[in-house]
This record gives structure tokens, sequence and C-alpha cells, in this order.
């Protein structure tokens, strides 16, 4: 009994890792979710198919997803 491992410390950050993915994941689904609104509403403009295909993830019509 006094000679087994005490695994407090690795344990401890290997749960303070993932709730910190977790918490990254929901951080960035929000933000997502906060940039596609604002997309939604500014609509695309005079834009053309061909000048939103060159502006890339720039383009108001692409969508970020997860």
């Amino acid at each position: 009994q006094q000679d087994r491992p005490k695994y407090y410390l690795g344990h401890s950050l290997e749960l303070g890792f993932a709730v910190a993915g977790l918490i990254a994941v929901a951080v960035m689904r929000l933000s997502y979710q906060r940039i596609n609104r604002r997309r939604e509403q500014m609509g695309t403009g005079n834009l053309t198919e061909e000048e939103m295909t060159r502006m890339g993830d720039k383009s108001p019509s692409y969508r970020y997803m997860l």
C-alpha cells in the first residue's frame, strides 16, 4: 500500500488538457456562427462568381463549418 504510485499530477494534467480542448471547440463554434451570421446579413453585393472565387475564404458566400 505504501509503495503504490500516485498519479495525481498526471491525471490532473490530462483532464486539464481535455477540458481546455472542449472549451476551445466551443469558442471556435460560437465565433464561426457569429462570422457566418454577419456574412449572411452582409449579402454578396455586386460581386461576380469569379470575384468571389478569387477571394477564397474572405468571400461573403463562404461558410465556416465544424
